[in-house]
């Protein structure tokens, strides 16, 4: 369900999605971000709980807190990101002459992406519904199931591939971007040994991209 079916979907509904978005009709994207929230806060109560209730370790599904120097040095890489994002956001205002080129970096998501104070207020909303429903149910079950036949290196890379190409919808380029940020997740991951810090950077990389796109499209 999570690795093929969903993405499957996603892919093929797309185009009458984005066809919805381009109409630009009032509500649109707020719709669309509502039904998000709603379809991955229930697929992961319904993957936690069938957990939970089977009796399995709440740890191994990425529940603990980060200890041991691993957790250190997956903790001052989520951190040097985080900072080097935020200056990248701090100063794009200053640089119009990046932002055609940045908009094109972003055309794939950019039917989904806020135009407004209101959406981007629930965009935020979807941001930490993806951070951490998407961290649950990819990095945290399905490297748990994958990793039984592969083992946890390669459970990551064919997890990541997956993800990626769930963001197809998004172009190539979309798709790949988001593949790599599915090896980095699940390399903080194994390296850290909890869900929390792919989940604080998966939060804030959406967070970013929309108020980005916010700020290029003013001057387009």
């Amino acid at each position: 369900m999570i690795l093929v079916v969903i993405p499957t979907y996603g892919y093929l509904t797309f185009p009458a999605v984005k066809r919805k978005l381009a109409e630009d009709k009032p509500g649109v994207r707020l719709r669309l971000y509502r039904r998000t929230m709603i379809w991955q806060w229930s697929l992961t109560a319904l993957v936690v709980g069938a957990w939970f209730f089977a009796g399995r370790p709440l740890p191994e599904l990425g529940f603990s807190w980060p200890q041991g120097w691993g957790a250190w040095v997956a903790g001052g890489l989520v951190v040097l990101i985080i900072g080097f994002m935020s200056f990248q956001l701090a100063s794009l205002p200053k640089h119009p002459d990046v932002h055609a080129a940045v908009r094109e970096q972003l055309d794939g998501a950019a039917p989904f992406m806020p135009r407004n104070g209101p959406e981007q207020s629930w965009f935020s909303g979807v941001a930490v519904t993806a951070g951490v429903c998407e961290e649950i149910l990819f990095r945290g079950f399905c490297l748990a199931y994958v990793g039984v036949w592969l083992g946890p290196l390669w459970a990551v890379l064919v997890t990541s591939l997956i993800f990626g190409l769930g963001h197809l919808y998004q172009g190539r380029g979309g798709a790949l971007k988001t593949g790599i940020a599915g090896l980095i997740a699940g390399g903080l991951f194994l390296l850290g040994g909890t869900l929390l810090l792919p989940i604080v950077l998966h939060v804030f990389v959406d967070i970013h991209g929309g108020l980005v796109y916010r700020i290029v499209r003013r001057t387009a």
